[in-house]
């Protein structure tokens, strides 16, 4: 074990799950430094040629975060959750209508160590990313003084969910020093179980990113990590997922891991379009089911029900599964209601137009993990 962060028992997260894939920051301290380019991601500015604005980017946030590291708590809306084994979570609120106790439900079951305590969690409004972190972020780590700072929006969903925990990762990453080497480096069996010295010696990787977001050693650790705890895509498109190798490395580094990726409480994804359809015209929502026991609620409202026959027909393809209902006369409202669906990459609700004229129409999928 790297550090006495990482001793003592470990919980293993159990409920977690992701409909799409989130975008992640990570800005990256080393005590008693300034924010480096290494310590963020920034694939929309380093591997489109933008370092300037990076470092603008960087200077920017070092003043901001040399700030919240004088202020400390004072003046926050610090709140405090225990995890089973009695460690202290806290919460820095800096939203309205913030389910506090999920964001610790997540962090509870997941796999983690001491370190949680050395950690604060700030959740912002979504338009507020941007003045914590970065263009672009969907959230983003920081660590000053001897403790973490972790910035997620606030929203019940299965992207804060994977947010959350790749930037925990990072926290992890941080609190598990080897070797002598640069942060962020990962764990140590990790570092080796993933070839690591190979692949830095031969310029596949970096411990910053200079070869691009998923490059960096750290990012890449951070996606191992959130593969263990959420049933979500892999964010490195030049490497395998985790096999069992890497696993039983993260478990020789961190303790028991969950046997199998789980899901987390979200609210229902609700996806809308209104609007008018001409005659012969469709509109169409598409989709996609990472997992299975998702339940698809398709409802379309089409304008005419006094016309006479059938003036629009709904139409959910999901998989092998295909549904068809028709609106017709008399009928102001219809819906498709499938459950058991998914695992499916390309999913579509469609409204097609069979009618004459050009009615108005509202569209609402409705997207759930079943209970």
């Amino acid at each position: 074990m790297g550090s006495s962060l990482l001793r003592g028992s470990r919980t293993v997260g159990a409920r977690l799950a992701v409909f799409m894939q989130p975008l992640n920051t990570v800005l990256a301290f080393r005590k008693g430094e300034s924010p480096t380019v290494e310590g963020m991601r920034l694939r929309g500015l380093l591997e489109h040629g933008s370092a300037r604005r990076a470092r603008v980017c960087v200077a920017a946030l070092a003043g901001s975060v040399a700030a919240l590291a004088m202020a400390g708590d004072a003046g926050a809306a610090i709140e405090r959750f225990k995890d089973g084994e009695g460690r202290t979570i806290r919460f820095d609120v800096k939203a309205g209508n913030v389910d506090t106790e999920w964001y610790a439900n997540l962090l509870r079951r997941a796999t983690h160590g001491d370190e949680i305590s050395s950690v604060t969690i700030r959740i912002v409004r979504s338009d507020r990313l941007v003045r914590n972190c970065c263009p672009g972020a969907r959230g983003c780590y920081s660590y000053s003084r001897g403790r973490g700072r972790i910035v997620v929006p606030v929203g019940r969903n299965a992207d804060v969910a994977h947010t959350l925990l790749h930037e925990y990762a990072h926290h992890i990453d941080r609190s598990s020093t080897h070797r002598g080497l640069p942060e962020p480096n990962g764990t140590r069996a990790w570092w080796a179980a993933r070839k690591m010295r190979i692949r830095l010696n031969h310029g596949k990787v970096a411990f910053g990113y200079q070869r691009g977001w998923e490059r960096s050693i750290g990012e890449i650790f951070a996606e191992d990590y959130a593969q263990t705890q959420l049933a979500t895509r892999y964010g490195i498109s030049w490497l395998p997922r985790p096999d069992p190798s890497i696993v039983a490395a993260l478990e020789r580094d961190l303790g028991a891991l969950p046997v199998s990726p789980a899901q987390p409480d979200v609210e229902p994804l609700v996806l809308r379009r209104s609007g008018r359809i001409d005659p012969g015209q469709q509109r169409t929502l598409p989709f996609g089911l990472l997992g299975s026991d998702r339940r698809a609620t398709f409802t379309a409202r089409v304008d005419g029900q006094n016309l006479a026959g059938t003036r629009a027909r709904l139409v959910l393809d999901c998989g092998t599964v295909r549904v068809t209902k028709p609106l017709r006369h008399g009928v102001a409202v219809a819906r498709i209601d499938r459950r058991k669906l998914g695992p499916a990459v390309t999913c579509s609700a469609t409204l097609i137009s069979a009618s004459g004229r050009t009615p108005a129409y509202d569209l609402t999928l409705r997207l759930a993990i079943e209970k």
